[in-house]
């Protein structure tokens, strides 16, 4: 499915696909080597903070390595929030969070406006597969408090490697198979425990999720194919719409801050066509 959508991007932009690696070896649903090459020097020379972030950020975004560089992918999210943010001004990419529990959070944006503070993570292909995690073992009494204070619920299994667990997410009893909830609490971890103790801004956090309605079937992808994408998209959303974000990071807050008055909170789940709205921009 992964390898489906990335084929209907690069369909749906006229996209010149093909990165030939140095063993010879092609990936058709990457750029194409000078294709990738221009769209690189155009970051470094014109969107160099952007550049910079990506050079430093934990996902080796750039680097072609045993595959392709990651974002030369058409079906790429870091490709997919770059190209939607690079002109919003004051935009960062890449930010690192530590959790002060088990690691850092590393959302892929953020933007002041005025007396708000914009996290956003971005997803495009990452829906289609079923979810399976392992955790840290020092994250469960976090998941615990949740569990006795919410309808989230959690069951563990014995992790591959010592001081972790593999785990599957529940809220109301439903399991939540399609989206990443683990990396939304470590990101409300992140985010909350970098706070300082005056702080009086509000916070939005935006869940972008690429929306393949207008996508249309290509040589390579049939119709069934492009419907079962748009069925797995629904049911991901469908998974987002179980939760109260607002009730989790004020849980989370309470956890960690015990008796600090929380700000404002928003969670906005938003499609491509709404995004740059958010931010004050036409699409």
């Amino acid at each position: 499915m992964q390898h489906n959508l990335d084929l209907l991007v690069l369909h749906s932009e006229n996209g010149n696909g093909g990165y030939k690696m140095a063993n010879g070896k092609v990936y058709e649903a990457y750029m194409c080597n000078e294709l990738w090459n221009n769209f690189l020097q155009e970051m470094k020379t014109k969107y160099t903070t952007a550049y910079n972030a990506y050079v430093d950020g934990m996902g080796n975004e750039l680097k072609e390595m045993q595959y392709p560089p990651k974002m030369a992918s058409y079906g790429s999210s870091s490709r997919f929030i770059y190209l939607l943010s690079r002109d919003i001004p004051g935009f960062e990419f890449e930010i690192k969070k530590d959790t002060k529990i088990g690691g850092k959070a590393s959302l892929d944006g953020y933007c002041r406006r005025g007396n708000k503070d914009i996290y956003v993570e971005a997803k495009r292909r990452e829906i289609y597969p079923k979810h399976s995690f392992c955790v840290k073992d020092c994250y469960i009494e976090v998941y615990k408090y949740l569990n006795r204070n919410s309808k989230f619920d959690y069951k563990l299994g014995k992790g591959k490697e010592e001081k972790t667990s593999n785990i599957s997410f529940y809220y109301d009893e439903k399991e939540i198979l399609y989206f990443d909830i683990k990396q939304i609490i470590c990101h409300f971890l992140g985010i909350i425990n970098n706070l300082p103790d005056n702080y009086s801004n509000s916070i939005e956090f935006i869940y972008l999720i690429y929306n393949p309605e207008k996508l249309e079937p290509c040589s390579n992808v049939s119709d069934r194919q492009l419907n079962n994408l748009k069925n797995r998209y629904k049911k991901a959303i469908e998974q987002t719409q179980f939760f109260d974000f607002k009730e989790m990071f004020s849980l989370i807050y309470e956890y960690l801050k015990k008796d600090k008055e929380m700000p404002e909170f928003t969670f906005k789940l938003v499609d491509q066509e709404h995004y740059k709205e958010e931010f004050g921009m036409d699409n």
